[in-house]
């Protein structure tokens, strides 16, 4: 996810309008909208634009980022079991 936005942050330095979630569909999965975390890895997205993706993968994400990510994380975990998911839903851990 973070690296999407990475790729669309470079892509819409070259002119092209991509909206955040045209990258990542994260709704569908219980998770903060896309515009959120796209405003979140903004600043990082910017400072790193000539990292390559590894570099950017070793590096901790940003506090904005971990923040959303860790209370979609714990929200996730406080709705319905995972028995009552349905086959579609991945664990946003893994």
């Amino acid at each position: 996810m973070r690296i999407a936005y990475h790729l669309r942050q470079r892509a819409t330095g070259l002119a092209y309008d991509i909206r955040p979630d045209e990258v990542y569909g994260l709704e569908r999965y219980g998770m903060s909208q896309a515009a959120k975390y796209a405003i979140a890895n903004k600043d990082e997205a910017e400072a790193r634009r000539a990292a390559t993706f590894r570099q950017i993968c070793s590096m901790a994400p940003p506090l904005h980022v971990k923040a959303i990510y860790e209370a979609d994380q714990s929200s996730w975990f406080q709705s319905a079991s995972q028995c009552q998911r349905t086959n579609d839903e991945f664990d946003i851990t893994t």
